[in-house]
């Protein structure tokens, strides 16, 4: 009888916790929007806008030679030396009219880094090159003395092809107040 007492008194619970799922209820208010200054959720991609126009065309026209002059001979000659390195199928006559040239050295002069020719060290080493029609006359001296404290190891000559007809030379010499109104288009980033 004590069991049959216990059922009765554990039926009502069990009915009470057995129920069917009801219906869904109404959709929640949505959240709260972020902080001042962050941004919402991105909303749908616009339509396209018009063609821009055609930009400047370019000039990919950039050559690049290259040599090692570790084990070449320099010649000395009264303030300065020189050595000449030979180029006959390079610089002809139509490349250096119609080009840009660019020589650089690989050299102890700057701890085995690559110089732009022209150039002169702290230690009053100077450095140029001659380009002429097969070759390249690179000069060096030191305090006018043709022995410098200076190694050259590759020769590098950059050409690039000139796309519009050459202007007259002059040096323009800029001034702060030159530099004030420069047109932002004519400036790039500096990488």
């Amino acid at each position: 009888m004590k069991q049959f007492s216990i059922l009765l008194l554990a039926l009502p619970l069990l009915l009470l916790s057995c129920s069917k799922e009801g219906p869904a209820g109404p959709q929640g208010e949505p959240g709260a929007q972020g902080a001042p200054g962050t941004p919402g959720p991105q909303g749908p991609q616009g339509a396209q806008g018009p063609t821009g126009p055609n930009g400047q065309n370019g000039n990919a026209n950039v050559k690049v030679f290259e040599k090692d002059i570790t084990s070449e001979t320099w010649t000395a000659a009264g303030t300065y030396s020189y050595l000449n390195v030979q180029a006959p199928n390079v610089l002809t006559a139509n490349v250096l009219n119609a080009s840009t040239v660019l020589v650089y050295v690989l050299t102890s002069d700057f701890g085995g880094g690559w110089g732009l020719v022209p150039y002169t060290t702290e230690r009053n080493i100077r450095v140029t090159a001659e380009v002429a029609i097969g070759y390249i006359r690179l000069r060096k001296d030191q305090n006018n003395t043709p022995t410098t404290q200076s190694w050259h190891h590759r020769l590098r000559v950059v050409i690039i092809a000139n796309t519009g007809a050459a202007g007259a030379l002059n040096r323009q010499v800029y001034t702060s107040s030159s530099f004030d109104n420069w047109p932002a288009e004519r400036t790039g980033p500096l990488q």
